[in-house]
């Protein structure tokens, strides 16, 4: 199912939020990341009948609320219609967004679920092994999202 303006516009304002001072190829594994976790959960609801205990139903926006979430950003600071379409980078943002959601860029982080920023260790990623660092972001695609989301203590 396509998804919907609202849900676009939420999917760029979490990349806006979380990387507008990142470069674009951190933005675009963002993005990715994003989605990926959307196609994961939609995955475990065909499979398992019910929504992803983590990503949620599958929709953009049940992914965007589940990072938001798992990195302790409350989604009421997510607030781009502050800045306005005429921000240059949430207009970059919500390029990016189509871009990813259309495959006419690549995944540049093989399928991560899980990032975090270079300066966090969280508990969750002992023992793993980054797929990227690309930007100030560690990105994750082994993590178990179930342990991941209750064991998400940062620890500095």
């Amino acid at each position: 199912m396509a998804p919907t303006l609202n849900e676009m516009y939420l999917f760029a304002a979490t990349v806006w939020h979380l990387a507008r001072r990142e470069p674009m190829a951190a933005q675009q594994a963002l993005a990715w990341l994003i989605k990926c976790r959307a196609l994961c959960a939609d995955r475990h609801n065909k499979v398992a009948g019910h929504s992803h205990p983590v990503f949620g139903d599958g929709s953009l926006s049940a992914a965007c609320r589940s990072l938001a979430r798992t990195n302790h950003v409350p989604l009421q600071t997510i607030k781009p219609l502050e800045v306005g379409f005429a921000d240059r980078d949430l207009c970059r943002s919500f390029s990016l967004a189509c871009l990813v959601i259309n495959n006419d860029v690549g995944d540049n982080i093989t399928g991560a679920t899980h990032f975090h920023h270079h300066r966090q260790e969280p508990a969750w990623s002992h023992g793993h092994r980054p797929v990227a660092l690309i930007g100030s972001f560690f990105f994750y695609n082994t993590i178990d999202a179930t342990k991941s989301a209750l064991d998400g203590a940062i620890r500095s």
